[in-house]
């Protein structure tokens, strides 16, 4: 596939973008299906259901998530792995996970 996909939390979501994976609820139901334009009225329904971030269609491009953001997710990386040794499996995974973050990842 040649798009790719980014995680925006809601206040940064803006009518006309398009759902990359299906919208879940908690007990599994699809609430949008991939592919879907938002509107802004869809938008403001989605954040009645506790969702904080979606998974959206972005070319490959474009800036995957801003400084702000990346640095975030860096910051919640650190925090899941704070008890993984600095060497190993978990260490490995943990270069996956920043990889994929920072967009490095295919």
């Amino acid at each position: 596939m040649s798009k790719h996909s980014r995680y925006l939390p809601l206040n940064k979501l803006e009518a006309g973008m398009v759902l990359a994976h299906d919208l879940l609820d908690k007990m599994g139901h699809v609430l949008l299906p991939a592919g879907v334009n938002l509107t802004d009225a869809t938008i403001k329904a989605i954040a009645h259901h506790d969702v904080h971030l979606l998974s959206i269609v972005s070319d490959a491009g474009e800036q995957i998530i801003d400084a702000e953001e990346l640095q975030r997710q860096l910051q919640r990386i650190d925090y899941l792995f704070r008890h993984a040794s600095d060497e190993g499996a978990m260490q490995t995974l943990r270069q996956f996970v920043v990889h994929y973050r920072e967009g490095l990842a295919s």
